[in-house]
């Protein structure tokens, strides 16, 4: 399959589009044709998810297709500093970049970058169905399904986790933010 041929602005809303300091992602697609999602920038920790992290200097010029995604039904994007997250059809989390921290990825090698887009595979979210992911350089947050928030990161120096406790500077797990009313959120 290839990309649509209908031109990039005409086929992408707001919704759609996710920048970041160094790299973008975008999503094309709807009901009546699948969902690409197409990624240019820095690429130096893989987080353009097109198959390999890339030395520093090795830039994404144009936006290309992520193939790894293709057979995903994607209906969010997300880019942050140097990592890249979708939530799927399935409402599941899938993050590419670098795992510094074990922020995207809860593996042993945690530190490992990611060229592609990986299951983000922390028990806390094995039952959790996402409908969106946000985040900053050190820390994630995720809408559920029922519309409670879950954060997580590498660590919540400053409270931006929302777990309390701010000045750690260990790894926070996913664990839905208490005290927060339930978040809505149109799909």
């Amino acid at each position: 399959n290839s990309p649509p041929t209908t031109p990039w602005g005409s086929c992408c809303s707001q919704e759609t589009l996710a920048r970041a300091d160094l790299s973008c992602c975008g999503m094309a697609g709807g009901e009546a044709m699948p969902t690409y999602v197409l990624t240019w920038g820095a690429n130096d920790a893989g987080q353009c998810m097109l198959g390999s992290a890339a030395a520093a200097e090795q830039r994404t010029t144009q936006p290309s297709l992520v193939n790894s995604l293709e057979k995903r039904n994607v209906r969010h994007v997300f880019a942050g500093y140097d990592y890249s997250c979708v939530i799927t059809g399935t409402e599941r989390l899938f993050t590419a970049g670098n795992n510094y921290g074990r922020m995207l990825r809860d593996e042993e090698d945690g530190d490992e970058e990611c060229g592609v887009a990986c299951l983000a595979s922390f028990d806390e979210l094995e039952a959790t169905r996402l409908l969106a992911v946000s985040g900053g350089r050190d820390h994630l947050v995720a809408v559920t399904d029922t519309g409670s928030a879950m954060s997580w990161g590498r660590s919540n120096e400053f409270g931006q986790v929302g777990h309390g406790q701010p000045g750690s500077l260990h790894r926070v797990p996913p664990r839905a933010v208490q005290e927060l009313p339930p978040l809505y959120r149109e799909i």
